[in-house]
């Protein structure tokens, strides 16, 4: 199974992002990498989610690369775990830009199995946003997009959490081919937005890549009605998993016990790496970044 994120229409949308896209081969196998800019014009390059088989023929190929860029280092988020010799120096451990942790719902169980592997007040949720009249529908077109943004600006600032620029989810929705798409979901409550969700379907899984809510409606437990009609239609499109995207019990309590009340099957990724290519301003970036998160 590939990751939407090493797709060519994500290499097009990191490069109407700003991010150069690059595509590195190394014999069978080929993987997207990406220029992610770093202070004092400073950059380092970032694949995100590759599944590499073969860690040997990578590493050779990266070595190589190295040979004809001044990148400060190659940070790898792997699918799977990648095989690296202990004895690697120049490689170190990284804190991964995608979430590590998610759950996966298996969309090819029955609908009766999937609802009982919900919690049951995720259940209960479902049919008292049914009881208020809270529907669902899909929306697409530029007031589609401003009417998100400016529920996700109301809840990025309740919450704390970092926005992308409004531009990155214009990319998101204006870059659609027949094999990804990422759509936009709005739960309605007497003609309010109540939550909405954008979520992006390619290959055999749909990703629920960003979501945002009304608080004054909370009360109609919107979010969980959405979310079940994201699963049908993922369904009816042939979907085989709805991957919840990330959670985190220590910094989002709330969201985690929101996403596992669904019933997923929890995943956990492997380590991001970092091969250094410059250890003098790695180290320097590194410093930086600690002082940063104290």
């Amino acid at each position: 199974m590939s990751s939407f994120l090493q797709s060519r229409e994500w290499a097009e949308i990191q490069e109407r992002d700003g991010r150069s896209a690059h595509q590195l081969t190394f014999g069978a196998e080929s993987l997207f990498y990406f220029t992610h800019s770093l202070p004092l014009g400073f950059y380092y390059f970032y694949a995100p989610r590759p599944t590499i088989k073969k860690a040997k023929a990578f590493l050779d190929a990266i070595r190589e690369l190295q040979k004809s860029t001044r990148a400060v280092f190659f940070r790898v988020e792997p699918e799977t775990t990648l095989h690296i010799p202990p004895s690697t120096s120049s490689i170190k451990s990284a804190p991964s830009l995608q979430p590590r942790e998610t759950t996966v719902i298996d969309l090819l169980k029955s609908d009766n199995e999937l609802l009982g592997l919900m919690h049951h007040k995720t259940r209960y949720n479902i049919k008292l946003a049914e009881k208020h009249g809270v529907g669902v529908e899909k929306r697409a077109g530029r007031d589609a997009m401003d009417d998100f943004y400016n529920l996700l600006q109301k809840t990025a600032d309740r919450n704390g959490f970092y926005l992308h620029p409004k531009s990155h989810y214009q990319n998101l929705l204006f870059s659609n081919s027949r094999e990804l798409e990422n759509v936009l979901f709005f739960a309605i409550y007497k003609n309010e937005i109540a939550a909405a969700a954008l979520v992006n379907f390619y290959d055999t899984t749909a990703t629920y890549l960003h979501g945002a809510s009304n608080y004054a409606l909370r009360h109609v437990m919107a979010p969980y009605l959405l979310h079940r009609r994201i699963i049908e239609e993922a369904r009816k499109r042939g979907m085989e998993r709805y991957d919840l995207w990330g959670i985190d019990e220590i910094h989002w309590p709330g969201v985690t016990r929101f996403k596992r009340g669904f019933g997923g099957e929890e995943k956990y990724y492997p380590n991001a790496v970092d091969i250094v290519f410059r250890p003098i301003p790695y180290m320097l970036y590194t410093v930086a970044r600690r002082l940063r998160n104290l």
